[in-house]
């Protein structure tokens, strides 16, 4: 798991200018491998797990602040 975690974190701050990807990871017997990342992902798929709406989640804000600060 540390190595899915530091594999998404490389391609994180590998598209630090995109407010948000969905990042495919898969894992082999050789480690993690990154298949794909997307810039418009599944809201549903991820509301699902959450206890109420996404718009009452951190995401809202995180995604507000990093558009204020490609605007400015």
């Amino acid at each position: 798991w540390d190595a899915v975690l530091r594999l998404a974190r490389r391609a994180h701050d590998a598209a630090c200018n995109m407010p948000a990807v969905g990042l495919d990871v898969a894992i082999t017997p050789e480690g993690p491998v990154l298949v794909e990342g997307n810039t418009t992902f599944d809201v549903d798929g991820l509301q699902a797990p959450e206890p109420g709406p996404l718009g009452c989640s951190a995401l809202v804000t995180t995604l507000s602040a990093h558009l204020r600060a490609l605007v400015r």
